[in-house]
């Protein structure tokens, strides 16, 4: 009869703190990534009436979050309701989309 050895697997201790060490990484990776952004934005729409003397600039004036430049709001406006300044300008009355943080 042929004897059978028990063959033990072995222990490799670098393999193990290599893993924790990945696994480390990318749960605090995950944390730095999370923490860039500490505040929620919450993008609110809503129809605006044009009034007399309104234009894009003086609509986003009181529409626009500190850290946000007016001509980004003001080309987002434009795209969300295709106005065209030159082609079809604001006129009182009319109804357009507009956001806020």
């Amino acid at each position: 009869m042929k004897r059978i050895k028990n063959k033990q697997k072995k222990f490799y201790p670098c393999k193990v703190i290599a893993l924790v060490a990945l696994l480390l990484l990318a749960i605090m990776g995950t944390g730095f990534a999370i923490s860039d952004n500490d505040k929620p934005q919450y993008e609110i729409r809503y129809d605006y009436v044009v009034k007399e003397g309104d234009t894009l600039w003086s609509i986003a004036e009181s529409n626009v979050s500190e850290d946000e430049d007016i001509r980004d709001w003001i080309r987002k406006v434009q795209d969300i309701n295709g106005i065209n300044i030159n082609k079809n300008p604001l006129h009182a009355g009319q109804n357009i989309v507009i956001y806020r943080y």
